[in-house]
């Protein structure tokens, strides 16, 4: 049986309500040995994130500029691929955490 891509997105409502919000960090760490659907993106940060009315994310951190996150960084939650395509050639999208730069 084959899951289509809107379908996957529609799943997603929790992470669909911090997409474009400014969080912190509140921690972080690093993923060294992944399971098999992200051992292609090993070794990887992720983060707890803390939004201004208190309710908190966790997700990967992408495209760091340093060697490591820093604990309180602004983060703004993105929209990115979460996963090499499945068999079906489909392709999960989801929140991942970029540094927020002017805040």
């Amino acid at each position: 049986m084959m899951t289509s891509s809107i379908k996957n997105w529609r799943r997603q409502k929790i992470s669909k309500q911090f997409l474009g919000k400014i969080g912190k960090i509140v921690t972080w760490t690093q993923i060294f040995s992944a399971g098999n659907d992200h051992k292609t993106y090993s070794p990887y940060f992720v983060a707890m994130v803390e939004f201004t009315d208190g309710s908190k994310a966790y997700g990967q951190l992408v495209d760091i500029p340093n060697d490591r996150p820093q604990t309180g960084a602004a983060v703004k939650g993105v929209l990115r691929k979460l996963q090499e395509p499945t068999k079906d050639e489909i392709v999960t999208y989801g929140l991942k955490f970029v540094i927020a730069y002017n805040f």
